[in-house]
């Protein structure tokens, strides 16, 4: 493992932990607000919000939203210490409002870092990076009984600081942005229909999966029980994810470990929804199941933006639009969890009914299984494909300076002789597909052919001269 890995892993991992803790434990103490909604409410809007600006600024702007992510670090600090010596509901929540905006720079700003990988490398660091981010969430989790206000502030302000310091490093020296196509319109780019329902799936499945926090507030399980579980329920999802990968899958396996995320969280939820959901076991295998399910989607979701965004003319669309989709499950969820939590306890079974349904409509509707193997293999290449796709530029750039073809045409000439069609090239290049077409009635023309085959068998011939 590179020192750029452990870089990202030991960064992000922190990070995550962090916001994991801030919006899971926090309450009287350390914030000084009663009650954990109000400032975990507060927190991901102030998420969302900062991932907005993420998703808008334009392209090459990155180095001063990052600049505004460091001025968020010092204020977000600054506030968390003066409401601890200055107890105030209004600090507090105004803590939490910098807190929120911190974690969605950062979100964002670690899933640009994340470009300097490659496609093949991304997926195992994402998934060591959850195990640290588990780690650390439930290490606060007990800390927070073990430990006094002034250490757990400490621990607060010192765990953004050394996730800040880590991104600093691994971004030494890299240089991660900026179109991953040359030649790209930025400012006409459209997002794949794949990708949002994507966003749509993580967010429905993010909203039924934090349903599960309502029977631990309904004192079906017990808070111990349901954090150890969730948690190890993430590490067992990333062990997994490591496990397929080493196996030497090729192209698919993403969609191979989609297939777990029903059965999982289906099963979860139909054990809290058994009459000995009181059982101690029964709770931490409910708790263990969903969370697999969850973690499932979250893993692959995080992956499949990273690679989406890698081959974007703005990758900074993609991260915005994940870390808002993400955000947003979690505060629906626990608006949620505050409506439905008065009938919890009595009607349990049909809690779980409705979540199981929602969940096949997810997997069965939203996001089927082959969405997400056509979505993966249209964005990940192996070595050799990339090897021999570098020839075949070079070709390519070769024939269009020999008839005339604009950079534009270039790209769609890369993919014609590939075999693809219109509507895959307006798809690769988000394009309509009438611009689509255009070019390739342009390319014809100036190759003077008649058909995609006739350029192929001109392409194949091409020996550097017209």
């Amino acid at each position: 493992m590179t020192a750029r890995e452990i870089h990202f892993i030991a960064g992000f991992g922190l990070f995550h932990g962090w916001l994991i803790a801030l919006l899971t434990y926090t309450g009287a103490a350390p914030l000084g607000i009663a009650g954990s909604f109000a400032s975990a409410a507060v927190m991901l809007v102030g998420g969302m919000a900062a991932a907005a600006v993420f998703f808008a600024i334009g392209q090459g702007k990155e180095k001063r939203f990052a600049s505004l992510a460091d001025g968020l670090l010092v204020l977000a600090v600054c506030l968390v210490l003066v409401v601890y010596f200055v107890p105030s509901t209004l600090l507090a929540l105004l803590s939490c409002l910098a807190c929120g905006f911190l974690c969605g720079s950062l979100h964002c700003l670690f899933g640009l870092a994340s470009l300097a990988f490659s496609k093949d490398e991304f997926a195992p660091i994402i998934a060591w990076t959850t195990v640290v981010a588990s780690l650390v969430a439930v290490g606060a989790f007990f800390a927070g009984d073990l430990l006094p206000d002034y250490v757990q502030t400490l621990v607060l302000v010192a765990l953004p600081l050394a996730s800040a310091v880590f991104l600093r490093r691994m971004q030494e020296g890299s240089k991660v942005t900026g179109p991953a196509i040359k030649g790209a319109d930025t400012s006409s780019e459209k997002i794949s229909s794949r990708f949002v329902r994507l966003l749509a799936a993580v967010f429905l499945f993010g909203v039924v999966c934090r349903t599960c926090d309502v029977f631990s507030s309904a004192r079906l399980t017990g808070q111990a029980v349901s954090s150890v579980s969730l948690f190890a329920s993430h590490i067992v999802a990333a062990i997994v994810l490591v496990a397929l990968l080493r196996k030497g899958r090729r192209p698919g396996s993403l969609a191979f470990f989609y297939r777990l995320a029903l059965p999982c969280s289906g099963a979860g939820f139909v054990l809290l929804a058994l009459p000995g959901h009181a059982l101690a076991a029964t709770s931490a295998g409910a708790v263990l199941l969903i969370g697999v399910g969850f973690e499932v989607i979250n893993l692959i979701a995080w992956v499949l933006t990273s690679y989406a965004a890698l081959v974007a003319a703005r990758p900074l669309r993609y991260f915005g639009l994940y870390v808002i989709a993400t955000y947003a499950a979690m505060l629906v969820g626990r608006l949620v969890n505050v409506v439905v939590l008065p009938y919890a306890a009595g009607h349990a079974a049909f809690l779980g009914l409705i979540c199981v349904v929602v969940l096949v409509v997810v997997v069965m509707v939203v996001l089927p299984e082959d969405q997400v193997c056509l979505f993966e293999e249209s964005l990940r290449l192996s070595a050799e494909e990339k090897a021999e796709g570098d020839v075949r530029r070079e070709r390519c750039v070769a024939f269009a300076a020999a008839f005339g073809l604009t950079e534009r045409e270039t790209e769609v000439l890369e993919l014609l002789v590939r075999g693809r069609t219109l509507k895959v090239v307006a798809e690769r290049l988000t394009i309509s597909k009438g611009t689509a077409g255009t070019h390739i009635a342009n390319i014809y023309r100036k190759a003077d052919v008649h058909k995609q085959q006739d350029l192929i068998d001109r392409f194949e011939q091409f020996d550097g001269a017209r």
